[in-house]
């Protein structure tokens, strides 16, 4: 994924998983070796020019909350940020069978306030974004291509576009959409009837591609093209904080950078009151890990199919844990070269019963409040 880059491609009113999806299909990842959910937030705009493909992922899984990891097979998984609360039923139980448990409670990741920038952008309404300045020659029996980027005529920015439209080919006189001639000065007679063109529009530029099938040089002399920008502002953050825990940790500032897929100050306030009821209260933070050593087949079995993001249940009769559900979310394993098949499986845990304190919206999940924002 370091390696595949993205394709200039702007999405508007895509949900999380689905624009995950498109951009796998984009870089040309394996099509049927991923499993991923839909999402639950809807972006208005998204585009990526060219970028990495798993920076680009990280953005979508930073704004969603969700999680994301490939699986053992290769497949990509993506789990929304509901996930947890809609996952209610236990894969696999553990019954004092783990050889060690650890325990921690901290307040070093604790936030009572939480910055999230965000960058606002609107639609412009129709207009030329683009003006060819120069003639291109075009020898007969060639080709010539070029790339033009879009530019906002009120910002005289580069700038992304919607609705871009193919130049319309016009015998016609100069100035017209697109405009072939004999003539470098476009006074010559036009030559439309000899040329052939491609023209094919990305986010923020397009490529235009003229043949001249003609028996003599001929010229590209008019060439307009329209679309509607989309104009970003300057970065903005919206803030939320935490008064009680406030008073009890004092001020801890959490800043959430990143989410150039956040548009809205309504989006970054309600996502930055999310953070703030995620980590103000430090049993939210706390932090567990379960080691176990496989005893017997079904044993082994149990954790040869666990995956990041399962749900457990573990009981250990000494510390008085009893059935409590947990989500593993990390793996570590490690094998003996000296003793055969005696591995030691390490799963680092977050408890289960702590998702729905991750609450800034309520919102009604299999007729039950969930967590989310």
């Amino acid at each position: 994924m370091q390696r595949l880059t993205t394709r200039s491609t702007l999405y508007q009113d895509v949900k999380s998983g689905c624009l995950a999806a498109s951009l796998l299909t984009d870089a040309g990842y394996f099509s049927s070796c991923r499993s991923i959910a839909d999402g639950q937030d809807t972006y208005t705009y998204a585009y990526f020019e060219r970028r990495k493909l798993d920076e680009v992922l990280v953005d979508i899984e930073r704004t969603e909350y969700g999680f994301m990891y490939v699986r053992g097979d290769g497949a990509l998984v993506f789990h929304d940020r509901h996930y947890r609360s809609t996952t209610l039923v236990v894969s696999a139980s553990f019954i004092d069978t783990m050889s060690r448990i650890t325990y921690s409670r901290s307040d070093d990741g604790l936030s009572t306030e939480a910055e999230v920038p965000y960058n606002p952008k609107t639609i412009e309404g129709d207009t030329t974004i683009w003006t060819l300045q120069d003639p291109l020659s075009i020898a007969a029996c060639s080709t010539a291509s070029f790339f033009g980027n879009y530019l906002d005529p009120n910002t005289c920015q580069l700038v992304p576009a919607f609705g871009v439209a193919s130049p319309v080919f016009a015998a016609a006189t100069a100035p017209a959409a697109c405009f072939y001639s004999t003539s470098v000065a476009s006074l010559g007679t036009a030559t439309h009837s000899d040329m052939s063109a491609s023209f094919t529009a990305f986010a923020e530029s397009f490529k235009f591609a003229a043949s001249n099938g003609g028996s003599a040089t001929n010229w590209l002399t008019g060439l307009t093209t329209t679309g509607c920008p989309l104009v970003g502002y300057e970065e903005s953050t919206a803030r939320w904080l935490d008064a009680t825990a406030c008073g009890l940790y004092g001020l801890r500032t959490l800043t959430y950078g990143g989410q150039n897929l956040i548009h809205t100050s309504d989006k970054a306030r309600d996502f930055a009151q999310f953070l703030v009821n995620r980590f103000k209260d430090p049993q939210n933070l706390d932090e567990s890990t379960l080691t176990i050593h496989p005893k017997n087949d079904t044993l082994w079995e149990q954790i040869l199919r666990r995956e990041i993001d399962d749900r457990i249940a573990v009981t250990n009769s000494v510390l008085g844990i009893s059935g409590q559900d947990f989500f593993i979310g990390k793996i570590n394993e490690e094998w003996s070269v000296a003793i055969p098949m005696a591995p030691t499986v390490t799963w680092e845990l977050e408890r289960a019963t702590a998702q729905n304190d991750f609450v800034a919206d309520y919102s009604l999940i299999n007729s039950s409040d969930g967590w989310g924002y």
